[in-house]
C-alpha cells in the first residue's frame, strides 16, 4: 500500500496510528456533525460553527482541563505554549490552531505527525 493510501486511511479513520483513538473520535464527529449542519443549512461552514461542535463533543466527553499551573510555564513556539506536567516525562502544549483554517485540518496534522514520528507523537488528553 502506498504511503498516501495508508494517509488517506489513518485521517478517515480506517487505519490505526499511535495515541490518535482520540483525535480520530474527534474528527469522526465534526465531519458527521458538519455534514448534518451542510444538509440543513446554506451557505458556507467556518470555523466558528466547527469550534462549537468541538465544544459540544469536549463536554459530552468531559474533556475540560482547567488545572494549568501558569508558574510551570516552560516557553512558546509559533503557536503553542508549553507547561511542565506533573508526569515528568511529558509536558502540557496548548495550540491555538492559529495557522489551521479548520480544527479537523489541526487534528488531520496531529494524525500525520504521530504516523510519521510515533517516538514523538502527541497524545491528546484535555482541552483548556
Amino acid at each position: 500500500m502506498s504511503i498516501k493510501h495508508e494517509l488517506q486511511n489513518i485521517i478517515s479513520r480506517n487505519g490505526p496510528v499511535g495515541n490518535g483513538k482520540i483525535i480520530q473520535s474527534i474528527t469522526e464527529y465534526i465531519r458527521g456533525e458538519k455534514k448534518a449542519i451542510s444538509s440543513l443549512a446554506e451557505g458556507k461552514f467556518d470555523k466558528k460553527q466547527e469550534t462549537k461542535i468541538l465544544k459540544g463533543f469536549i463536554s459530552h466527553s468531559d474533556l475540560w482541563y482547567s488545572g494549568i499551573d501558569t508558574t510551570k510555564y516552560i516557553g512558546e513556539g509559533a503557536e503553542q505554549k508549553i507547561y511542565e506536567f506533573s508526569d515528568q516525562n511529558f509536558v502540557l502544549k496548548l495550540n491555538d490552531t492559529i495557522y489551521y483554517s479548520f480544527w479537523e485540518d489541526y487534528f488531520n496534522n496531529l494524525l500525520i505527525h504521530n504516523y510519521f514520528f510515533p517516538h514523538l507523537a502527541y497524545e491528546l488528553i484535555v482541552f483548556h
